[in-house]
Formats: C-alpha cells, structure tokens, sequence
C-alpha cells in the first residue's frame, strides 16, 4: 500500500467550517489518529495529508483542511489554502454541524466543487448531539430543510462521535470515486471472468520471512476481484501445476529472469 505513489492515489479531500468534525471524521473513516482532534475551533491549519488505506476504495490520500470559516489575516491564508486543495482534489467530503446550520460557507464550496466538476458527499455530522424538542434545534432543521432542498443535496447523518454511518460514508464514497480511478488494472484486461492465470512467483529474500510481496498481493487480489481465478507457484512446478488443469490458462506471467524456462515448459502443457 505505501508503495502506491502519491499521484496514483485518489485524494480525497474534507471541506467544511470550523470544528465541524472533520478530523474527527477522517480518523473514524480511516480507523487510525491521522488527524489532530481538539474542540478549539481551527485546529487544522494548513491542509494535512495522509497515504493510507481506505476501505473498499484501497490505497487513498485523505487531505484535512482549515475551516471554510476561518477568520483574521491568517485565517484568510488559510482558506486560501484550502481552496487550493481543490485542484488536486477527485473527491469531496462537505461536513455540515447538524448544530450550527448551513448557509453561505456552504454554498460557496458547492459553487467550487460543482465549478471544477468535483464530486462531493454530504454528511451531516454531530447528530448525536441534536435535540429535537429544542425550539433552538428547531429553527436550525428547518434551515437544513431549505439549504437541502435549495441545492438539491442528499446528504448522509452521521456521528464521528458515536461511530454513526461511518460504513455507509466509506461505501458512498467509493461509489463517487471518478471512474478514471476505478479503472486502474493489472490484469482486468487481460483476462475474463471465469479464466485462469498462473503466476509464477519467485520468492523474494527481501520479503518478510512467510509473506509475499506487495506487488505480488496486489495482482492476486486484482485478478479475484476480476472473478478469475490465480495459480500461484515456483518455476521448478510450473509444468506440473498446469498440467492439473481441467483447461489451460489465459495467461502465465513471470519475471525476467525465469521467462525462457517458464515459457518453454508453459509450452509443453
């Protein structure tokens, strides 16, 4: 995973005002303390990255950014900054207080993200906190009623808190990865559901004793995800291996070093 260069990764970036619970959220999302939590609004200052994984999707940078409302001659740098973010950014993450309301600070990062054609989910974080017989929460729902409905949003409720939702804003967000992310293969366009790929898989002294090597990993986990089927073995039983097949192999992949003798015994099968 940490080998997945920086550009190859989907950025998924998290927009929203101050100590609306973004950090928080990023580290529920992520299972790990990736981001700094504080109730002191405008703890993030400038935008954090962070390589990781992040389930269904894989290998992601997750960014944290300054508050959309940030405030004095610094808070304006900030926000500067984290607009900048959206250029590098596939992904988008609006957390909305579902105590505080929204109005224009939201707007005017919808305005950014539908400007640049950036995809973005919705999540109303906090709601462990709303109370629903408050003539003060009162006033706030029916400004998220008007907000939603003005920008035609579906958003997700959802606690960092209280670990609310939190699957089903990983599975929205691998839902709305851009395509152009999705369709990063190794062997999808090789071979077919159905079909069988031998690897012939050297073992590498630099691995951890008992483990194979990332690459290897992911192009086992690459052709299953493609409903085909991996044969993994050394090259001293490549020849016997196919030979158990009740059909030959779409694909027989190897390393440099072992391609003439791989190929002359895949030949013979």
């Amino acid at each position: 995973m940490n080998s997945t260069a920086k550009g190859d990764r989907p950025h998924i970036a998290v927009f929203g005002r101050r100590n609306v619970g973004k950090s928080s959220l990023i580290n529920k999302l992520t299972n790990q303390n990736l981001a700094l939590v504080s109730s002191q609004p405008g703890t993030t200052t400038d935008p954090v990255y962070k390589a990781m994984e992040l389930l269904p999707i894989g290998p992601v940078m997750m960014i944290d950014t300054a508050g959309i409302d940030d405030q004095g001659e610094l808070g304006e740098m900030r926000i500067k900054k984290a607009k900048e973010i959206m250029r590098k950014t596939d992904l988008a993450l609006l957390v909305i207080s579902a105590v505080q309301g929204a109005g224009e600070f939201e707007a005017e990062l919808i305005r950014e993200f539908e400007e640049r054609d950036i995809p973005f989910i919705t999540v109303l974080n906090k709601i462990e906190l709303l109370d629903s017989e408050s003539k003060e929460q009162a006033a706030v729902s029916a400004e998220f009623n008007q907000f939603f409905e003005k920008y035609k949003l579906e958003f997700i409720k959802a606690s960092a808190e209280a670990e609310i939702n939190i699957d089903l804003i990983r599975e929205k967000t691998a839902e709305k990865m851009p395509e152009d992310h999705s369709r990063d293969t190794i062997m999808g366009d090789l071979i077919d559901a159905g079909e069988v790929a031998v690897l012939v898989t050297p073992i590498d002294s630099a691995a951890p004793k008992g483990r194979l090597i990332l690459p290897q990993v992911q192009t086992i986990r690459d052709i299953l995800d493609h409903n085909a089927t991996a044969l993994v073995t050394k090259k001293a039983e490549v020849s016997s291996e196919i030979s158990k097949l009740k059909k030959k192999p779409k694909i027989v992949v190897t390393d440099s070093q072992a391609f003439e003798t791989v190929s002359k015994e895949a030949a013979v099968c």
